[in-house]
């Protein structure tokens, strides 16, 4: 049986424009500033990261409403996750170590541990690595699924979905 759970349209929208204000900002702090201090300086060099940051957001979400593919797709071998940048991948459930529903900064996400992570990313494309490695880094893995761009119609809530996630990564474990 295959369960696949659509992209939220509105999501990614709110997700561009949460984007395009952060970069406004970011770059308001950079022009508006003078260079009389350190502060303002460091301020100046962080900012402009995190705008490339936001930038690639909303190149990957705008890539995301154009191509239009199901956020996740769930069988019995595992899933696929479309919200990998560019590229998406099938994880079978054997490859998965733990899972984890968070919430980080008001937003809700599904965090997977899995050792065969680093494999995974070294097969993707340099343009479908960044995403990764900034997940590596913030959230210390590399698969991390954001709820908050998937349409829960089919579904109900966040952790109705994680429930049935749960239920056949544990399912396929006792299979084994």
């Amino acid at each position: 049986m295959q369960t696949i759970i659509k992209t939220s349209y509105w999501g990614l929208v709110f997700n561009m424009l949460g984007s395009l204000f952060f970069i406004t900002l970011y770059l308001w702090l950079i022009l508006a500033t003078d260079h009389s201090n350190n502060f303002q300086l460091i301020v100046k060099i962080l900012a402009f990261p995190l705008i490339l940051l936001l930038v690639y957001s909303i190149i990957v979400s705008t890539n995301q409403l154009i191509k239009k593919a199901p956020a996740l797709i769930i069988d019995e071998e595992g899933f696929t996750n479309n919200f990998a940048g560019f590229d998406s991948y099938h994880l079978h459930w054997h490859e998965i170590d733990s899972l984890i529903l968070t919430t980080y900064w008001f937003r809700k996400y599904i965090i997977i541990k899995s050792e065969a992570g680093d494999a995974m990313v070294k097969k993707l494309p340099v343009k479908s690595r960044i995403l990764f490695y900034v997940n590596k880094w913030y959230y210390h893995t590399y698969i991390v699924v954001p709820l908050d761009e998937i349409d829960f119609h089919e579904v109900g809530k966040a952790k109705v979905l994680f429930a049935m996630i749960k239920r056949n990564w544990e399912a396929s474990r006792g299979n084994r």
